[in-house]
């Protein structure tokens, strides 16, 4: 029966005690190390420069939404480290990719870190930067909460240029429709809401 309040389940806590977190921790460890071998096994460390790669990767994205890509308004920097990485800024104001020296001497407005395994598989297209970025394997530097840049995360998470320029035909004919509504019954009565 639903009552409305939270009642905790006992069991939840029964084999569980604070004091034996150090312990679990390293057993999850030695569970997990397979699936994160197979991880690390699916990604070997590049042996070549991936700057050329990443650099025809952000210039067809320009192309393909530039208009969007303008309205970032920010220089992003990526730190890519290990083989084949180095220290690049994406320029979404000139678009324009270029190496740089290193992140206390280029400003930049954001910052992505991630090991040069995993670029291989974004800039081919096998894995989005939307999957990537779910797979908390990287670092992010903003200059402050408040700075969340919506057109950048919508660029990175379109990814390939085809899904970037389809994103913004969807954009184009939501624009172009006529505004609806939808009907919202709570509790405290019924409302009409913009479904924009």
């Amino acid at each position: 029966m639903v009552t409305g309040e939270l009642q905790e389940d006992p069991r939840i806590h029964a084999d569980f005690d604070w004091a034996d977190l150090p312990e679990y921790v390293e057993k999850y460890a030695r569970r997990r190390a397979p699936a994160i071998a197979d991880v690390l096994a699916r990604h070997p460390q590049p042996h070549r420069s991936l700057y050329p790669d990443f650099e025809a990767h952000f210039t067809a994205l320009f192309e393909a939404g530039e208009k969007l890509c303008r309205a970032v308004d920010a220089t992003v920097a990526f730190d890519i480290v290990g083989p084949g990485g180095g220290f690049w800024l994406v320029d979404f104001r000139s678009l324009r990719v270029r190496e740089g020296s290193a992140s206390q001497e280029d400003a930049h407005d954001y910052r992505f870190t991630l090991q040069s395994r995993f670029l291989p598989a974004i800039i081919d297209g096998d894995m989005s930067w939307e999957e990537f970025f779910f797979s908390f394997r990287f670092n992010a530097w903003r200059p402050g909460i408040a700075a969340y840049n919506e057109e950048l995360m919508s660029v990175l998470r379109c990814s390939a240029p085809d899904d970037l320029a389809e994103y913004l035909n969807q954009l184009d004919s939501a624009r172009d429709r006529e505004p609806g509504t939808f009907r919202l019954e709570t509790a405290t009565g019924a409302f009409i809401v913009p479904d924009t």
